[in-house]
């Protein structure tokens, strides 16, 4: 648990006050590659006229000069969105591995010796709170619940903290990510203790450091560039939006 909590603080945060910097300064560009676009409009135009260019044509002109003079831009500015996508691909090595890890104790792998034999023995006497045997499984289903729960508030944090816009495609992949979740919690039900409080205690702190960055002071504090879609109340907003989620709008008038 508090291996968790320090790896979290130490790798994640960092790493996610890097992802917001990066998506700020993206939002940032928008006006300037407004520009581009219209100039790359009338260029392409001109050219359909001169030169008598199919609209499949013409769409494949902007598409390819938009595309480079933006991947210009966010190189220049070092906000590039494969920066997001590397962020991701370097942390999943890291969560699994300790997976991994507290899995092996559990089952005292790679091999029965002195060493994992003591580590199962902890685990099998120390306990947490309710949970008397950590290699057991939760009977009570707090800890699934929890899982469950946590992942998605993460999820709904997500939407706030990267503004993400309302779209039938945002809505599609949030609601299959709110299916995988559902259907871990049963998953989760059947593994040792240790491992399901290992990911509860992760998630927690991730609820934590993302509500952190909401926060205005937090962000200027991190250096995160202003955008014009930050929440001066970010935090009334997210209430909202979970009173919205209960069915309880008639509290917001």
């Amino acid at each position: 648990m508090l291996t968790s909590i320090i790896a979290r603080t130490i790798i994640n945060l960092p790493l996610n006050i890097l992802d917001v910097h990066t998506k700020a300064k993206q939002e940032n560009l928008k006006f300037e590659l407004r520009e581009i676009a219209e100039k790359i409009q009338k260029k392409v135009q001109r050219q359909a006229l001169s030169l008598e260019l199919s609209p499949y044509r013409a769409h494949y002109l902007f598409t390819r000069d938009f595309n480079k003079e933006q991947k210009q831009l966010y190189i220049k500015n070092n906000c590039h969105p494969f920066k997001s996508v590397a962020i991701i691909l370097l942390q999943a090595p890291i969560w699994i591995s300790f997976s991994v890890a507290v899995r092996n104790i559990c089952y005292m792998l790679p091999q029965v010796n002195t060493a994992t034999l003591q580590d199962f023995k902890e685990l099998t006497t120390g306990g947490f709170g309710w949970i008397k045997n950590l290699i057991d499984i939760d009977h009570y289903f707090i800890l699934p619940s929890l899982f469950g729960l946590s992942n998605l508030a993460i999820l709904e944090i997500n939407q706030v903290l990267f503004h993400v816009k309302d779209s039938k495609f945002s809505r599609i992949y949030k609601n299959f990510c709110r299916v995988l979740i559902i259907g871990f919690v049963p998953l989760m039900a059947c593994l040792p203790s240790c491992l399901s409080l290992f990911w509860v205690t992760n998630n927690c702190c991730a609820i934590v450091y993302n509500l952190l960055l909401l926060s205005p002071k937090v962000r200027r504090l991190g250096k995160i560039p202003k955008t014009d879609s930050e929440l001066r109340r970010p935090y009334t907003e997210l209430y909202k939006r979970l009173l919205e989620k209960l069915y309880l709008k008639k509290f917001l008038a």
